[in-house]
């Protein structure tokens, strides 16, 4: 109920108790000690109505006094409530946020545990290949050594051929069987001599040639990816292109990296966005090459596959 109410209510009271005192008293035309006495009575009626609506009045100005205290805890306690609940909002959302970065941080660690997966795969499968050449030219020399083997067993054949023939041969035949068996030492021992410097060149040329071919893929491994990223810091990309498009490129370099021709190996399906791969190739030229000419020879026409989204 409202407190301007009960203060008209009270006010209500006590006039109706003062005008019924005062009509009361208008009736008694000649007074009597009686009446007198009631006069008085009446009087002090009146003062006391007086006295409780000043009480009644302080005691309505108190309640609106609660009234307000009451009012304004509560607009503070309702704004303690609304700043807790900010408070709250924003912590929920600082939440939000890092758990993305942590997703996000996720995503990436897991790309680069697959990318590390699929680099020691193709380490393994080198080593394999490596592996087997080692054993075919294991069995290779194997063969050799039984040949040199042959060979010996040949020279020790000749000279105990040799042997017999001085024993029944006379003087003469004895020396030409001499001479015949120190020629075929003489070749065997030739031959064996060659067979041993001709497997050491091989055994030599081949380890060049893997040692080639591993710097020629550890350049690749370093200066493909920085190709890519120097063509993607050029390209720009065409209004409306949707993402996820690559294409492949079929680039030859010249000696000192300049792009000398380029074109589409593998299409996009977009035409623009093979336009805009083409001129990103030419606007990097020159590209990065090795110093070791022989090596930079091996980058100089290239299949590089243009994806700016990975």
């Amino acid at each position: 109920m409202d407190w301007h109410m009960v203060r008209y209510l009270v006010y209500s009271v006590l006039l109706h108790a003062g005008a019924g005192v005062l009509f009361g008293a208008s009736f008694s035309v000649t007074p009597t000690p009686t009446d007198r006495g009631q006069r008085d009575d009446e009087r002090q009626a009146v003062q006391a109505v007086a006295v409780d609506s000043q009480e009644v009045e302080q005691a309505v100005e108190r309640l609106e006094q609660q009234k307000r205290e009451a009012e304004r805890k509560r607009q503070q306690r309702l704004q303690e409530l609304e700043d807790k609940a900010q408070a709250q909002r924003q912590e929920l959302e600082e939440l939000r946020t890092e758990r993305q970065q942590e997703a996000q941080r996720e995503q990436e660690l897991e790309q680069q545990r697959e990318q590390l997966a699929k680099k020691q795969q193709e380490l393994e499968q080198q080593r394999q290949a490596e592996q087997e050449r080692l054993q075919e030219l294991r069995a290779q020399r194997k063969a050799e050594k039984e040949e040199l083997q042959q060979l010996q067993d040949k020279r020790e054949a000749a000279e105990q051929a040799r042997e017999r023939a001085e024993k029944k041969a006379e003087a003469a035949e004895e020396e030409a069987a001499r001479q015949k068996a120190k020629r075929e030492a003489e070749q065997a021992r030739q031959r064996q001599k060659e067979l041993e410097q001709q497997l050491q060149e091989q055994l030599a040329e081949e380890e060049q040639q893997r040692q080639r071919q591993q710097a020629v893929a550890e350049a690749k491994d370093d200066y493909i990816p920085a190709m890519k990223r120097r063509i993607e810091d050029n390209w720009q990309r065409p209004p409306g292109i949707a993402e996820g498009l690559s294409a492949q490129l079929q680039v030859r370099l010249g000696p000192s990296g300049e792009v000398s021709q380029v074109q589409i190996a593998a299409s996009s399906g977009t035409p623009a966005f093979d336009e805009s791969a083409v001129r990103a190739v030419k606007r990097a030229s020159p590209l990065p090459l090795p110093d070791d000419p022989d090596i930079a020879r091996e980058l100089r026409e290239l299949t590089l596959t243009f994806d700016p989204s990975s």
